[in-house]
Parts: structure tokens; C-alpha cells; sequence
């Protein structure tokens, strides 16, 4: 079939075009099957259901036309590689709250105060989205901080959002342990960060202790950017490894040193004091014993 229509000036790509599409009609109308469901055995094309009126010999397919089933066989979840197995006790969604808490708001309606148990459950943490719990959350961690939220202040605007950002952090923090994939919250979580690292810098340039009880209430401690951003290599660690292993031998060296001169200036003070006939002590008397003077 392909040759005879070769012989009527057809491009090749039409060529083959035009011969899948007859085989594979012919191949459904026989098979009354998708044409994917059709496999070559024995040089014959058989059927999912093994019939004798599926076969189609094998002269009337090009070579360029034989379809083959391919079987794609995906990792799953559990036999993966790079699966991980998170503890689910330790995501907490309430960031250390009372489920039984009220929404931030709604501690100050009147109604809620004398309601059913099963209302003020409604409006409690427990059926609060995340954004709800992350705005109480907020909340009690600016007023353990001390940050007025009126105040116009830049110092005071630095405070503020260094609290903010940690919040966000930590809730992102702990969505990244169970979702260790999310690349696009990952860029986010790296990028707040680095912006509470710089208001942190910024913050003790203008206010040091200041800086310091704010990381002291919320649990931080700020690590300098390193002053020089070098490649890790083999070479430069055993490098780095002979340098502080020589100092160590030159430091205790150096103390061996200063004990003995040292020794032997209390021994020659302790000889001159005897030969000007001055009083000694237990101390210099064992000194000039141990000196054979």
C-alpha cells in the first residue's frame, strides 16, 4: 500500500500519514476496539478478545506503522525514594493555642459570653481557618513583645514586623515538614527569612538592647552573615583542619613556655633572697630544694 501510493509523487510524511489512518480505521472497524488495544504476535495483529476475524496479516502494515504497547510504570507515594515519613504529632495547627479559644473578635460579643456550648464551639479555634488561628497568633505575640500598634515610629515599625515575619515563618515552617515539595512556599518562607534578618541587623545598628530582649521573647538568636562566601572544598577543609590543629600545638607550646621561665624566676628570687639572708617561704624553700641550691 505504501509503495503503490509512493508512485503518485506523495510526500514520505503524507505517505505514512495517509497509511496510519487506513490501517487503524480498518484495524477498529474489525476489531470494534481502540486501535491501542491491538497487539502484533507471531507476525500477526490480534484482538483483546483473540478473535479470528481481528487477525490482519502483516504484509498490509510498513514497518514505520506497527504500534507497540509501551508500559509506564510510575514511583508511588509509599515505595518512593524520596518519600519521607513525617510524624503527624508533630504539626500543630494551633501554633500552641486553646482550640477552645475564641476567634479573635469574637471575645468581645456579649452574646457568645452566656451562649450554648456547641455555638461557642462554632466560634472557637477548632473550626477556625489557618488565617484566623495566624491572626491571634499575631496577636498575643505582639502583645508579649510590647509593640504599639499605634506608634509611627520606624523602631517601633521594625519590632512589629520582626514579630509579624516569625509568625509567618514558623507556619510556614511547619507546612514545609509535611510538604517538603512546595517549591513556591519554600521561595516564600526563604524570602521572609532574609528580610527578618535584615530588619534584625537593622534593628540592633539602632537599638541594641532593644534587639536583644525582642530576640529573647521570641526565641531567636541572630547569627552575623559570614564576612566571606567561599566554595567548600575537600582541599579547604583539610586545610582549615591542619591550621586549627598547628595553633592548638603553638597555644599549648606557648603556655609550656611561659610556665617554665616563669618557674625559673621564682627559683633564681627564691637563690638571692638566701644569699641576702631574707626570710622564705614553705614555697621557695621547696623551690631551692628541687634546685639542689
Amino acid at each position: 500500500m505504501f509503495r503503490q501510493i509512493e508512485k503518485f509523487a506523495f510526500a514520505t510524511d503524507i505517505c505514512r500519514q495517509m497509511c496510519r489512518s487506513i490501517v487503524t480505521r480498518t484495524v477498529v472497524n474489525l476489531a470494534g476496539a481502540p486501535a491501542t488495544r491491538i497487539t502484533l504476535v507471531n507476525d500477526r495483529w490480534v484482538g483483546p478478545r483473540d478473535l479470528p476475524g481481528l487477525l490482519i496479516d502483516n504484509h498490509l502494515l510498513h514497518a514505520h506503522f506497527r504500534q507497540t504497547n509501551v508500559l509506564r510504570h510510575f514511583a508511588s507515594k509509599a515505595t518512593s525514594k524520596f518519600s519521607r515519613k513525617i510524624k503527624k504529632e508533630t504539626y500543630d495547627r494551633y501554633m500552641g493555642l486553646d482550640p477552645s479559644q475564641l476567634q479573635h473578635g469574637f471575645d468581645e460579643v456579649p452574646e457568645l459570653q452566656d451562649a450554648d456550648e456547641n455555638v461557642r464551639r462554632i466560634f472557637s479555634l477548632e473550626f477556625a481557618p489557618g488565617s484566623e488561628i495566624k491572626k491571634l497568633q499575631e496577636v498575643k505575640i505582639l502583645e508579649e513583645v510590647g509593640a504599639d500598634l499605634a506608634g509611627i515610629d520606624f523602631t517601633n515599625f521594625l519590632v512589629t514586623q520582626i514579630a509579624k515575619w516569625t509568625v509567618s515563618i514558623r507556619k510556614l515552617a511547619q507546612h514545609m515538614e509535611r510538604f517538603p515539595r512546595d517549591k513556591s512556599n519554600k521561595q516564600k518562607l526563604l524570602i521572609l527569612i532574609a528580610r527578618r534578618r535584615k530588619f534584625i541587623k537593622i534593628l540592633r545598628r539602632r537599638n541594641f538592647d532593644l534587639a536583644n530582649r525582642l530576640l529573647d521573647k521570641l526565641g531567636l538568636e541572630y547569627t552575623p552573615p559570614p564576612r566571606y562566601i567561599r566554595r567548600v572544598t575537600r582541599r579547604s577543609l583539610e586545610k582549615k583542619t591542619v591550621v586549627e590543629q598547628a595553633f592548638q600545638e603553638r597555644q599549648a607550646a606557648l603556655r609550656e613556655f611561659k610556665d617554665r621561665v616563669k618557674e625559673e624566676q621564682l627559683q633564681e628570687i627564691a637563690a638571692l633572697k638566701k644569699e641576702l639572708g631574707m626570710d622564705l617561704t614553705e614555697a621557695e624553700m621547696g623551690r631551692l630544694r628541687q634546685d639542689g641550691t
